[in-house]
């Protein structure tokens, strides 16, 4: 069984934050949250990236 990574992406290039959030998810071992600004980051630092 192979371990999960929690992976964040801070984006606030729509269209930027979207390819890399694609593209890091084929990766069936990341688990992508992607954010567009600082403020909703730092407010789900808890799920400990």
């Amino acid at each position: 069984m192979s371990k999960q990574f929690s992976i964040f992406i801070v984006e606030d290039d729509a269209f930027y934050g979207s390819m890399l959030e694609y593209h890091l998810n084929l990766n069936p071992d990341y688990e992508v949250s992607r954010f567009e600004n600082g403020k909703s980051f730092v407010d789900n630092l808890y799920k400990r990236p």
